[in-house]
């Protein structure tokens, strides 16, 4: 295999290591924190108000994450309405996730979120056609002001709550490009597939990354460039048959390809572990979806939650702006003595010299 022709997708399994991969436990505590950080806000609240009416239970932790999941499923069919690129799909599914990873859905409402995020990775992505009315109109909702301003007011939100890494690689759908031109090559002498029949490999394996990453915690537990290995691997097993010889042959070269710009033996042997772990995941994805009549029974008790968070947000930020307002007034009046200090003093220099 020509090395200036390897694809560089585990180049970024090393760089991968940082805040946004986490193992089971660091990504359940990481939810828990910050489920109750926002009980304890809402709680708080409900202290100051002191309200005579007792107000709706609050959603249990497991019912929050059943409410991400649900708009994160979501992702694709919105991507969809609105045509957007692939890049901008994968852009957003990670924001997403990375998002709520961090942040409680009894917090930040998902189903607003989900536009967020999509509207904010069209500007990371450069995809300026797809303009915030255009998301809006391709999902019915063009004539919803308060909506298009709900999602205005938390661009900042998602950006912070991402620490500010727009830099989302590697994309799925270059990485793919990459990888089955470079397997095609390979195995040319001894798998006959057509361009169509390898096509449907590379689409099978692209959607299959953002169906497992929208429905589970890959994108979260693993580097991206392992879920795009192990999609492909789970799609050269569809199309050739798994177990067949031409399969093994097909992923053996994919073996190779991938995990030859690794320096190490444990790197490797890291990776080919991983890999492993992440098809087994893919093969037991279930097909079973919640329905929105699912949420029903969630959203009540959340849409409340979700109010208050948005007034305690809108008090914060009309302080913000009064503060902001007091001290442009204190500039503009300290400018203002300023100047009319230095009027006198030269009018009495001027008179002085005069005399």
């Amino acid at each position: 295999v020509c090395q200036s022709r390897v694809p560089h997708c585990m180049a970024h399994f090393a760089e991968q290591k940082d805040s946004w991969i986490f193992t089971q436990d660091s990504l359940a505590q990481a939810r828990q924190s910050a489920y109750d950080k926002a009980v304890k806000t809402l709680q708080r609240h409900a202290a100051q108000e002191q309200r005579t009416k007792e107000p709706p239970r609050l959603p249990s932790m497991s019912e929050s994450l059943r409410l991400t999941l649900y708009y994160a499923h979501k992702l694709p069919e919105l991507c969809g309405f609105c045509s957007a690129p692939p890049d901008v799909l994968w852009t957003a599914i990670v924001l997403f996730r990375r998002f709520f990873a961090v942040h409680s859905s009894i917090e930040f409402d998902p189903a607003v979120m989900m536009f967020v995020a999509v509207h904010v990775s069209c500007k990371i992505e450069e995809v300026h056609e797809i303009t915030l009315g255009k998301l809006l109109d391709a999902a019915d909702l063009g004539s919803a002001q308060d909506m298009k301003a709900k999602v205005s007011s938390l661009e900042l939100n998602l950006l912070e709550g991402v620490g500010f890494k727009l830099l989302i690689e590697p994309k799925p759908d270059a990485a793919l490009v990459m990888l089955v031109d470079e397997l095609r090559e390979s195995v040319a002498d001894h798998i006959a597939l057509d361009e169509s029949a390898w096509d449907d490999v590379r689409t099978s394996a692209e959607n299959l990354v953002a169906d497992v990453s929208v429905r589970t915690d890959a994108a979260l537990c693993w580097p991206t460039s392992v879920v795009i290995a192990s999609a492909l691997h789970c799609a050269l097993a569809d199309k050739l048959g798994s177990g067949s010889e031409a399969c093994s042959r097909a992923q053996t070269a994919l073996d190779a390809t991938l995990l030859q710009p690794l320096k190490t033996e444990q790197q490797r042997f890291s990776v080919k572990k991983m890999v492993e772990h992440v098809r087994l995941d893919m093969t037991n994805l279930t097909s079973e979806v919640e329905s929105m009549e699912d949420m029903r029974e969630i959203r009540r008790p959340i849409n409340y939650c979700h109010r208050l968070f948005e007034r305690m947000r809108a008090d914060v930020a009309d302080l913000r702006e009064e503060n902001r307002q007091a001290e442009k007034r204190k500039r503009s009046g300290s400018k203002a003595a300023s100047l009319s200090s230095r009027v006198q003093n030269e009018f009495a220099t001027l008179s002085a010299g005069m005399v």
